[in-house]
């Protein structure tokens, strides 16, 4: 059976157009490929930028706690050398607290001291 030219003309613009369609759904893939791969860098870039800031807020949150800490030394230092000089200056008693408190039993009105021997803080 011959076949005529317009018929071979049909299969031709047939073939052509399937080809077509085979490269656009090449390209479409491909573009669905690179938006997808491009997708997963911003995340990872994300994540990336995520994890620098949270390392930079855990090295300020230590640095501050290293510095309250060398604070509260120095404080107790300076606390330290107040608590001698107050000794010192009171001849080694502290005041009060350090007289002997006649005991209870072997109290009388005449023992009873005029100030009281508990601290008055």
């Amino acid at each position: 059976m011959p076949v005529t030219a317009d018929e071979a003309g049909a299969v031709i613009a047939e073939a052509e157009r399937i080809a077509r369609e085979a490269v656009a759904a090449d390209e479409a893939k491909a573009r669905r490929k690179a938006r997808k791969a491009e997708r997963q860098r911003q995340r990872a870039d994300d994540q990336e930028r995520k994890a620098a800031e949270q390392a930079g807020r855990e090295r300020a949150r230590r640095a501050e706690a290293e510095r309250l800490r060398a604070e509260a030394g120095e404080s107790r230092k300076v606390l330290l050398r107040k608590a001698r000089a107050l000794r010192d200056a009171a001849g080694g008693a502290s005041g009060p607290a350090s007289r002997a408190c006649p005991s209870p039993a072997t109290r009388t009105a005449s023992a009873i001291p005029s100030r009281p021997c508990w601290p008055s803080w």
